[in-house]
């Protein structure tokens, strides 16, 4: 196990959870890795009084209300800014964390130096299937993303540290340097596919993105809900940010042609609604599109040493 102790910053998302917060805390609080700066950031809500008494509690857990609700990118990036110390752990307030969770990722990440971002598996509290062991993205003319092992009882099948292109925001752990040096999430996603372009870029860093299996976490089934407008345009917008930012540029060009004109004139015959959402996400992409490709040219002409000075 580990010698040293590295400080590790842990950042908490608390949104309208008070009742799951509790156990959270606890879970943190009992970890066996003991030199832990654990921060718990408040996107405004209305139990944002009851999450504030409940953190409170506890005289060594730091707390950040922001005055409104920032989403998963914003708020995570509060506490990613206060965070110091060597290596920063994210998780969210319906996320129970195995006792030895951090213990095992920082031993890791101190013998693995070209291993940028590390993750575990994540557990469904409720039934205890696998939620998500990492996973693989593809941007290519649809985009795909897959986890590993959801659904699957654990018998074994992850044993040994593997490499993916993709871990959830949510259980995401860090060396702070590359963190800030890669700025954390894009603050305007708010939410959705906010995780898997932060991964993209670490893989253009030159990092590797490890699944540690011993390092374990059990998430709480979040209730079904339908989601509004407003989500579903961040949703595809942010969608298209990731394929102007980091697709190939003729993937990028069929995927435009696929989602963008063909959906817009179908939904356009079915779709009131759906019309409505993209074509917002146009007016919204064709103002923001030449600053986007400014960032995509930065990206491809930045070099693996400017990351790991």
């Amino acid at each position: 196990m580990v010698k040293e102790t590295p400080l590790v910053s842990v950042v908490l998302l608390s949104y309208e959870r008070p009742h799951l917060l509790k156990n959270a805390l606890e879970s943190l609080v009992g970890q066996s890795y003991k030199n832990l700066k654990i921060i718990v950031v408040n996107n405004k809500g209305d139990s944002s009084d009851r999450i504030a008494e409940i953190v409170n509690e506890y005289s060594k857990i730091k707390l950040i209300r922001n005055e409104r609700n920032l989403g998963f990118s914003g708020g995570m990036n509060r506490g990613i800014d206060e965070a110091s110390g060597k290596y920063v752990f994210l998780t969210e307030d319906d996320i129970i964390i195995e006792k030895n969770c951090i213990t095992y990722l920082v031993d890791y990440m101190e013998n693995n130096t070209s291993t940028g971002f590390a993750s575990g598996i994540m557990y469904n509290k409720n039934n205890g299937t696998i939620r998500c062991a990492g996973g693989e993205l593809s941007l290519g003319t649809v985009y795909s993303q897959k986890f590993y092992g959801a659904g699957e009882k654990d018998s074994g099948q992850f044993s040994l540290s593997f490499n993916v292109t993709y871990i959830p925001g949510a259980m995401m752990f860090c060396r702070q340097e590359i963190m800030k040096k890669l700025g954390g999430f894009r603050q305007e996603f708010f939410m959705y596919y906010e995780d898997a372009e932060l991964c993209l870029r670490v893989l253009k860093s030159g990092y590797k993105i490890t699944i540690i299996p011993q390092a374990k976490t059990f998430h709480y089934d979040p209730p079904d809900v339908n989601l509004s407008e407003e989500m579903r345009f961040y949703g595809l917008r942010n969608l298209f940010s990731i394929y102007i930012l980091h697709a190939p540029f003729f993937t990028f060009l069929v995927f435009i042609i696929r989602y963008g004109f063909i959906n817009l004139f179908k939904f356009g015959w079915q779709e009131r609604k759906d019309f409505l959402i993209l074509l917002k996400v146009w007016f919204w992409f064709i103002k923001r599109m030449p600053s986007l490709f400014i960032e995509r040219y930065q990206y491809e002409n930045t070099s693996y040493q400017q990351f790991s000075s």
